[in-house]
């Protein structure tokens, strides 16, 4: 399915939100839904965001739930999102963090439903006032081909208690399915028609990649179009967006003035790491701000950091954690302690996260014959004694159920990184023959923040003979270890090997052919390396 996003919605009623929640709907344009969402304002960020397709900026976002932090760490405001069994978000809720009270409060929400061929046809904003009370509805309309003819705005009546039509924005799109012309226009009750208000023109290259954008308004009195605004955007040979000019009309001289240009940078895996901010000056160019990007191990989004220039240097401004929807593959199961003298181990569950998250829910612990429990050994991370918050139950054929009903990671940052969970101590038999044996977490089910790990099976294999001194995780169809400044893995799988930094930031990614591969890693930062197979394991490493 084509996706359609245009910038010029940006009349009917302004709503009422910080630059942080507007950041966060403009932001959500990239996911290809929020197309009514553009009406918020008119500015360099909104144009930006909402013209950078899925297709042309490296980015999977498909959140959980998103949090905001003000310089000093302190919480700002949280959105939390519910999908369809085809990814498409059906209900978000924006709710503000409420110091007085030390908890979220509901703001506001909006739901949105959609078509077979997944377009959407309705949306509906909600504000919270005891109770969710009516703000604004749109209902969009497609023709046979797909392609979106026209959207129908509504406010919400609170003295007659119905809805009123405000305004509505008419598409043209040309054969290829892109639009190239959207039109404004508002609903006159006295006159009972419509006033054109605006008009955006939209402009494509050979590979339908946009290219310029144009605004105008129309002048009533003058009976004619008015150049407002306009955009210039600029691709890679990769069809990935790398800048963004402003241009606002100069009555006076009759021309356009490039006002502010932004710019974007990609990592190996395009996939969009910086953005840039920064006015035009006709003497040197002054920086506004700079945004940075980081992913987890399947690429999406999770965690923003917005920077400040004070004309000498950049300052940390606001933050927005992004909790992916999905985080089976984030989660971690290493070796703490190796098998020892005195018959015990350790192993530790973790996830690339981020931090100061809450985590509840339970697994099964699978161990083969004469290897037990130990749960002496097995707490949460956060605990000093004590099992607070863990209740472990004894089931049958060697298994033990453990449920965590609290455990909130504490951190100095509140941003991705490494976080173990849980250590599981285990004991083994003194006739338990030399060997490799599995240990099995089964049933995995842990909610991480708003965020659902769904049944998954994560397993890990211990090795009684210790004849080994080098570092080395064992994975079900292969080795991994570290030697000598070097990255060894053998696997039967002929894929991509991805190595992550403890921050959860991609340092190296390679092709491997079946068998052993071997990568030089003296020049990579940290004594923690979390190491990504492109067919579905991961395995953290201390160098």
């Amino acid at each position: 399915m084509k996706t359609i996003i245009f910038t010029a919605l940006m009349f009917v009623s302004s709503m009422c939100v910080s630059a942080q929640q507007q950041h966060f709907h403009n932001f959500k344009n990239l996911i290809g839904r929020d197309i009514f969402k553009n009406k918020i304002s008119n500015n360099v960020s909104c144009q930006l965001r909402s013209a950078i397709l899925d297709d042309e900026f490296g980015l999977l976002i498909m959140p959980d739930s998103t949090i905001g932090f003000w310089e000093d760490g302190s919480k700002s405001d949280k959105e939390i999102y519910y999908y369809d069994d085809k990814n498409n978000i059906v209900q978000e809720e924006i709710d503000f963090w409420d110091e007085y009270t030390n908890s979220w409060q509901f703001e506001s929400k909006e739901i949105s439903s959609y078509d077979s061929q997944n377009n959407m046809i309705f949306y509906e904003s909600f504000d919270w006032d005891n109770g969710w009370q009516n703000s604004s509805k749109a209902e969009f309309h497609y023709a046979i081909g797909g392609n979106l003819e026209f959207v129908e705005y509504y406010d919400w009546d609170k003295v007659n208690a119905d809805w009123i039509l405000t305004s509505k924005y008419i598409c043209t799109s040309d054969s290829k399915g892109n639009i190239i012309l959207g039109e404004s226009y508002t609903w006159d009750e006295e006159t009972e028609d419509w006033n054109m208000v605006s008009k955006t023109t939209f402009n494509y290259n050979s590979e339908n990649k946009r290219i310029s954008e144009e605004d105008m308004t129309w002048d009533e009195d003058l009976q004619t179009w008015i150049n407002e605004a306009k955009y210039i955007f600029s691709h890679n040979n990769l069809g990935l967006i790398v800048s963004l000019e402003t241009y606002s009309w100069n009555e006076s001289e009759n021309d356009w003035n490039l006002d502010a240009k932004d710019s974007l940078t990609y990592d190996s895996d395009k996939r969009a790491i910086c953005w840039e901010d920064f006015s035009w000056d006709d003497d040197k160019n002054l920086w506004l701000e700079k945004h940075n990007m980081a992913y987890d191990l399947e690429g999406h989004l999770v965690s923003e950091r917005a920077f400040d220039w004070d004309g000498e240097m950049f300052n940390i401004a606001y933050s927005w954690i992004y909790y992916p929807h999905n985080l089976t593959s984030n989660l971690l199961l290493d070796e703490t302690k190796p098998i020892s003298d005195d018959n015990t181990g350790i192993l530790t569950l973790g996830a690339i996260i981020s931090t100061n998250s809450t985590i509840t829910g339970s697994f099964i612990i699978q161990f083969p014959e004469k290897v037990t429990l130990n749960e002496d050994l097995t707490k949460l991370m956060d605990e000093s004694s004590t099992n607070v918050g863990l209740n472990i139950t004894k089931q049958a054929n060697n298994a033990w159920s453990i449920q965590i009903n609290s455990n909130s990671i504490q951190s100095e940052t509140n941003y991705l990184c490494y976080n173990p969970i849980l250590n599981i101590g285990y004991d083994f038999s003194n006739d338990l023959p030399e060997g490799q044996y599995e240990i099995a977490l089964n049933d995995i089910n842990l909610k991480i923040g708003n965020s659902v790990v769904p049944d998954k099976t994560l397993t890990f294999e211990i090795n009684t003979s210790n004849q080994t001194s080098v570092k080395t995780v064992k994975i079900s169809n292969g080795f991994v270890y570290a030697q000598d400044g070097k990255l060894y893995v053998n696997s039967q799988n002929s894929e991509t090997i991805y190595i992550y930094s403890i921050d959860g930031l991609l340092v190296y990614s390679g092709k491997k052919n079946i068998g052993e591969f071997c990568v030089n890693i003296t020049n990579i930062p940290g004594r923690v390396l979390i190491i990504k197979g492109g067919s579905g394991w991961n395995r953290k490493i201390i160098l």
